[in-house]
């Protein structure tokens, strides 16, 4: 038998619908996994450790058909080797409507932790006949086709919104241990002293390896166009990151991203019902307040949207639809004090 037979850790982990009780899931896939792990020797071990060896990834290649072979390319990528190799699989999806800018960065910073064929994105259109174009289509085009999922609905509709991301994420629990749900602006990551040079995409093997831990939240960010420190105009052709900073904490966006089984997400994905542990290691770095003119014009362009009935009665979402004074108050009200990002950032969100 061979070791990717005798590794198949998350072959049985159950997601099916009539199975709610995720502590239970959790200790079954624990005795599964420490009965398979007995059974291999200190040889196969080493065998399968030497797959995981840490190498400092070379830049993104150009090539996008999620092949490419290379030292640091998505298919030889530590977390791809690892998950190809263990029988373990992780999938990471977005959900966008007209996202030229974060999606391309998106793209850009997770193609380095998952294979092409591992990323998913589901476009927002609010009519059959609507098609992306421009920068939002070359970004869009990055992406197996196979994996764009084109879905109509007329109105920006939040709850809406979490039905489909519920959905897609009890899907794509079918064919993956492990899922990454994270919008176009969020962008994880963990600092240096934890996995090294390969950070997000070893913390997630190590998480798809840690059977009794169901699901984990982050540790929000926001990353803050601080005009009153002196930061300028944004220049489109350098890194976002090169010129902004400053941020700040925001308990809001401590989500429940990275699970192995359906969570009962709130509305806006900031809550879920499930008691989910915090790591404090996994960041999640909030990119919406990058820059103060492009967050004004984003919002006014969304607060022209046709909103749900149900939204507007209720509150949801009311941020989308603040325009003017308003919206500049709603900017400059920050959470917790404006600190200097740390250094080593840049490094990990390396060209965002």
């Amino acid at each position: 038998m061979s070791l990717r037979d005798k590794y198949a850790k998350f072959d049985n982990i159950d997601t099916s619908d009539d199975d709610d009780d995720w502590a239970a899931q959790a200790a079954k896939s624990a005795s599964r996994e420490a009965e398979k792990l007995a059974k291999l020797s200190v040889e196969e071990r080493a065998e399968m450790e030497k797959h995981l060896e840490p190498w400092k990834p070379a830049a993104p290649s150009p090539y996008t058909g999620g092949t490419s072979k290379g030292p640091g390319s998505r298919e030889t990528s530590p977390l791809s080797i690892a998950l190809q190799f263990g029988k373990q699989t992780a999938g990471i999806f977005t959900i966008v409507r007209d996202e030229p800018i974060f999606l391309a960065l998106w793209y850009k910073h997770y193609s380095r932790q998952f294979a092409n064929k591992d990323m998913h994105v589901l476009v927002h259109v609010t009519s059959e006949a609507e098609q992306p174009v421009g920068p939002f289509a070359d970004a869009l085009k990055q992406f197996d086709a196979e994996n764009v999922v084109r879905l109509v609905n007329a109105e920006y509709d939040q709850v809406w919104l979490n039905e489909v991301v519920a959905n897609k994420t009890r899907e794509m629990l079918r064919s993956y241990a492990v899922v990454l749900f994270a919008e176009a602006d969020e962008f994880l990551t963990v600092p240096p002293d934890v996995y090294g040079p390969h950070t997000l995409a070893d913390y997630i093997f190590n998480f798809a390896g840690d059977a009794g831990k169901p699901a984990v939240r982050c540790k929000g960010y926001e990353i803050h166009h601080d005009t009153f420190a002196g930061e300028g105009p944004l220049d489109p052709s350098k890194p976002i990151l090169e010129q902004r900073k400053r941020w700040h904490r925001n308990t809001l966006y401590d989500k429940a991203l990275l699970t192995k089984v359906p969570l009962k997400w709130s509305l806006g994905f900031h809550t879920c019902e499930e008691k989910v542990e915090q790591d404090e290691k996994l960041l999640l770095v909030h990119l919406h307040k990058y820059d103060f003119p492009k967050y004004l014009e984003r919002h006014e362009a969304r607060a022209k949207f046709v909103h749900s009935e149900s939204s507007v009665a209720n509150g949801y979402q009311a941020h989308y639809r603040k325009t003017g004074k308003e919206l500049v108050t709603q900017y400059m009200d920050t959470p917790s004090p404006i600190e200097d990002v740390p250094e080593w950032l840049c490094e990990r969100l390396e060209g965002i």
